[in-house]
């Protein structure tokens, strides 16, 4: 008869550094902490649409096409403005991009 090649009563234990442990910890941590807040999001988004979902079709206000065009342009607006306050300026004011020019 053939012996088994190991048993698992001689096999050596792997032993983890602190380091390892604290670090295992906190990404488990982490992972939880994300998916409470998800899961507490996503209970508060149905909470706050219940209404809109079980209203009178009557009762809901809907933007115009002309109300719904004039809130993009604001939005796009606002967009380019947060981009180029962001971006990053020269003592002189003018624009600096950082970044290789694209060779074909």
């Amino acid at each position: 008869m053939a012996k088994p090649a190991s048993s698992p009563s001689s096999t050596p234990k792997v032993t983890q550094r602190a380091a390892d442990r604290i670090f295992a910890g906190s990404a488990r941590g982490a992972g939880i902490t994300i998916l409470v807040t998800l899961a507490a999001v996503t209970i508060f988004l149905l909470a706050e649409g219940a209404p809109a979902l079980t209203a009178d079709p009557e009762d809901i206000r809907v933007l115009s096409l002309r109300q719904f065009q004039s809130a993009q342009i604001l939005g796009r607006r606002l967009l380019l403005l947060v981009l180029i306050k962001s971006s990053r300026t020269t003592p002189f004011g003018k624009l600096h991009w950082r970044h290789a020019p694209i060779r074909l």
